[in-house]
């Protein structure tokens, strides 16, 4: 015969709350109620905050025009200056400090500018400034480019020195008296008398024995009285011969040969 095998019960559950019995003695056990966890917020850790040092500005050496920048009452940007050819509107020029140290042309660079516009009368430059140069402290200024060397002026041409051509050589029209002793120089004076509508230039006066002596300039309708003799009458071997009561006058405007009449 068999014999089933006896039945199995399951354990007891555990509730909260619920009292079991002990195994041996049949007492009841209280079952302890399950404490949540107590949870502890986490505490921020502090980092030490680290600043990123600034670097100090760049130099440049400028050696070209630099102008101020300065700031008008509207927080417009200018550098004002006579705009030469090549400054225009939309260029970027360089913004630089003061020059360290002063006198060299060393200068620390600030950061960059562009020329916004240029009024009418290019008196100034109208800036934009970038943000490294918009927040420098101290003097700001504005490197230009060079300024283009002007075309020299050209050297004025001289005119040609037009020569007036000669007068047309004529008969001289004019007379000459002697005063004195025909052959004597003592105390002795020729006169030549000018009778021409023209001025004798640049004359010669020839008498007999190739005296001759020099007159400058002779008036229309005028006279010219000279000494016979040393200093104003010399003998020159190159002088044309001529009669002895005669006087020969050559000048630029021409040639003419007087009798010598005698003066009252």
């Amino acid at each position: 015969m068999v014999v089933p095998p006896p039945a199995v019960e399951p354990p007891p559950t555990l509730h909260e709350g619920v009292v079991n019995k002990g195994p041996d003695d049949g007492s009841s056990v209280p079952v302890p109620t399950e404490v949540p966890p107590v949870v502890v917020p986490d505490k921020p850790v502090k980092t030490a905050s680290v600043s990123k040092p600034k670097r100090p500005p760049r130099t440049v050496v400028v050696t070209t025009p630099v102008a101020a920048i300065e700031e008008m009452r509207g927080g417009q940007r200018v550098a004002k200056l006579d705009a030469w050819r090549g400054l225009n509107a939309g260029l970027s020029l360089q913004v630089v400090g003061p020059a360290v140290p002063r006198g060299s042309n060393k200068r620390p660079l600030l950061g960059q500018a562009r020329v916004e516009s240029i009024p009418p009368n290019r008196d100034q430059l109208v800036l934009r400034l970038d943000e490294e140069a918009n927040t420098a402290k101290g003097p700001r200024f504005v490197v230009l480019p060079a300024r283009p060397q002007e075309p020299a002026a050209p050297a004025p041409v001289a005119e040609p020195v037009r020569e007036e051509p000669p007068p047309a050589k004529s008969p001289l029209l004019g007379s000459a008296t002697l005063k004195g002793l025909l052959g004597s120089n003592y105390n002795s004076t020729l006169t030549i008398i000018n009778e021409d509508s023209r001025t004798w230039t640049g004359c010669t006066l020839v008498m007999a024995k190739r005296q001759q002596a020099f007159m400058a300039q002779l008036e229309k309708y005028s006279r010219h009285v000279v000494r016979l003799g040393e200093p104003y009458f010399r003998v020159e071997s190159s002088a044309p011969a001529v009669g002895n009561r005669m006087v020969r006058v050559t000048c630029k405007e021409g040639q003419g040969d007087f009798a010598l009449g005698e003066e009252d």
